[in-house]
């Protein structure tokens, strides 16, 4: 009978110094189980010091200095080993120790990362940002900095699901360490601000999927997206009940040329909230995904891709890719549903020609309860959809 390992590893809700303690003291003196761990689940942890404004990698409290190495216990023989091995210089070395002996919880992840060298999912919910020990190693792994470089970490790390304590309180910035994972497709985050520290060239991804859900960030994940050149899914939400920040989705658009041939799911959206700025159809350029020849799903807020001030000015027949196959136009306004619908018409009854692979729409609003106009109107949008056999959607919410 062969033995029974676990694979997944919950550390919730709440991280405590002993549960830690305990689970690394159990690797280090069985490596064979955690060469068996593919999931890491961690939910609330303490960073001493707490900062709770915006923050870039090096964000971090002043401390004091440390004038000699830390002694601990000698049940920590072996973490002290791993502490040894994958710092850079004496100070880091002695911080870290420093870190471990204070019961620091961030210092003790750090070295968990080191210990699971088949990790494949990893989850993390409500961290604190200032975690200098967690995501500098994770920096380092991503780089392949001494010492990893010889010794590479976290070389299957393919998913990674992360949403930060407090909402507002990082940018995309916090993404920054994922950056050059090689195995890396699947990045999922929420409630992210600007980060107006860091808008420089980012290294080239190997991402695939990038959900960011609940944040105020549209400028910063701009810049981001000019590293995915290989995005197959992208979703932005966008809430400014966490920021001022304007939607921008021009900035947006042109940064996903790099994945006209790649990229197969948008979406796009805002979500209602506090102080929101109305989202004006961009004019700067001709906005249209007509050549994303690989993109077959769309949802987007209607304002994001007709021009309701001027209408007929750019037809979806003319803006919409070739190869699509599903198209969700969100958050509609009762006051131009005429206009909508007779773009959504003629897009339905060209697309045997213009969009061949199309085979369901879903027309979604919020209307007022005598918008008796929106049940009229959608008519001819299903009298055209059901001659050619596409599936329409139409959920009024009132």
């Amino acid at each position: 009978m062969e033995p029974l390992f676990y694979k997944s590893i919950d550390l919730g809700p709440y991280i405590s110094k002993r549960s830690i303690r305990t689970l690394l003291r159990t690797l280090l003196e069985r490596p064979s189980l955690a060469d068996h761990i593919r999931e890491l689940q961690l939910f609330l942890w303490d960073s001493d010091g707490a900062y709770v404004g915006p923050v870039t990698l090096s964000s971090r409290p002043a401390r004091e200095e440390i004038l000699s190495r830390p002694r601990l216990h000698r049940r920590y023989a072996l973490l002290e080993k791993k502490i040894t091995f994958a710092s850079r210089s004496q100070d880091e070395e002695w911080e870290w120790l420093e870190d471990i002996r204070a019961g620091v919880v961030d210092a003790f992840l750090a070295v968990l990362l080191i210990l699971v060298p088949n990790l494949e999912n990893l989850k993390m919910t409500q961290f604190p940002p200032n975690s200098n020990h967690f995501f500098k190693t994770i920096f380092r792994a991503a780089r392949r900095s001494e010492p990893f470089d010889e010794h590479p970490i976290l070389t299957r790390l393919s998913f990674v699901d992360i949403m930060p304590h407090f909402a507002n309180c990082v940018g995309p910035c916090i993404l920054l360490p994922y950056i050059g994972l090689p195995a890396l497709k699947t990045l999922v985050t929420s409630k992210l601000g600007e980060d107006w520290l860091n808008r420089g060239q980012w290294a080239d991804s190997s991402l695939t999927t990038l959900k960011v859900t609940q944040s105020c960030c549209s400028a910063s994940i701009a810049t981001f997206l000019k590293s995915c050149k290989s995005l197959k899914v992208f979703k932005y939400s966008h809430h400014n009940e966490f920021g001022p920040q304007r939607f921008n989705i021009m900035g947006i658009w042109k940064s996903l040329q790099v994945t006209k041939d790649t990229l197969e799911d948008l979406w796009l959206d805002v979500e209602r909230g506090r102080d929101i700025f109305e989202p004006s159809w961009p004019t700067e350029v001709p906005f249209s995904f007509a050549e994303f020849r690989a993109l077959k799903v769309i949802g987007i807020t209607t304002r994001q891709i007709l021009d309701l001030q001027n209408p007929n000015s750019h037809a979806l027949v003319d803006i919409l890719p070739p190869n699509l196959e599903g198209l969700t136009l969100l958050d509609m306004p009762d006051d131009h549903l005429e206009y909508i619908m007779s773009e959504v018409t003629r897009f339905v009854k060209a697309s045997p020609t213009v969009a061949p692979s199309l085979t369901k729409i879903a027309l979604c609003g919020n209307f007022n309860s005598d918008a008796v106009d929106a049940l009229e109107s959608v008519a001819k949008v299903r009298e055209a959809c059901a001659e050619i056999g596409v599936e329409l959607s139409f959920p009024m919410e009132w």
